[in-house]
């Protein structure tokens, strides 16, 4: 079983290939094998970072406009490299920060709550 939480945990900081990685040297997964179901995160409109090139160097300046990030393109890329296929994912499109009658966001109104531990929690059973 692999659990992550909240959004911000699947930003593209290793954190995909280090899941693959750990799939491969303890279960002998590799990532075609996988059924990846992705989100909710960060839309592209409002994944607003700082200095983007210093907080996620692994970026392409392709998936980054101004202070803008696609999280979502830096994941797909990353599964794309790994070669997870793309008719074996999914994702749920909806933006944590635009919904956060849904979601707990930090960036959209939540941030309190969730400095105190509250998060989006992601379960997903590997069979």
């Amino acid at each position: 079983m692999s659990q992550g939480s909240s959004s911000r945990s699947a930003q593209p900081t290793g954190t995909i290939p280090s899941l693959y990685a750990l799939l491969k040297t303890e279960w002998n997964i590799r990532p075609e094998e996988t059924f990846v179901g992705a989100g909710p995160s960060l839309g592209f409109e409002c994944a607003e970072f700082s200095n983007p090139k210093n907080e996620l160097p692994s970026v392409p300046s392709s998936l980054v406009r101004g202070k803008l990030v696609d999280l979502q393109g830096a994941a797909d890329r990353e599964l794309d490299r790994l070669g997870v296929p793309r008719e074996q994912r999914e994702r749920l499109p909806d933006c944590t920060k635009c919904h956060p009658e849904t979601y707990w966001t930090y960036r959209g109104g939540d941030r309190e709550a969730v400095k105190e531990g509250w998060t989006n929690v992601l379960m997903a059973l590997l069979l």
